[in-house]
């Protein structure tokens, strides 16, 4: 067991926070969150051919499900290669 306790000291941690939050800060940084989230979905990609893009949500219309996001916005640059590796 002291060999699982020596390994654990390398293991990192979080530490414990100095203050509880309130309530209102929890919903102000969720809503926060959720206004840019709802943001960046709608913002195209910068010279990305709207052509193309209505082909690939075509093909990929599952992907953009999983994703929650319109396929060819900022928000599907951001996250979408991590989802989908």
């Amino acid at each position: 067991m002291s060999k699982l306790v020596q390994i654990a000291q390398y293991v990192p941690t979080v530490e414990n926070p100095e203050r509880e939050q309130t309530l209102k800060q929890m919903l102000t940084w969720t809503g926060l969150v959720l206004l840019l989230y709802f943001t960046l979905t709608e913002i195209p990609l910068y010279a990305a051919d709207a052509a193309q893009v209505e082909q690939a949500v075509q093909q990929l219309r599952t992907f953009q499900t999983l994703l929650g996001s319109n396929i060819g916005t900022i928000i599907t640059l951001g996250i979408g290669p991590i989802v989908t590796a």
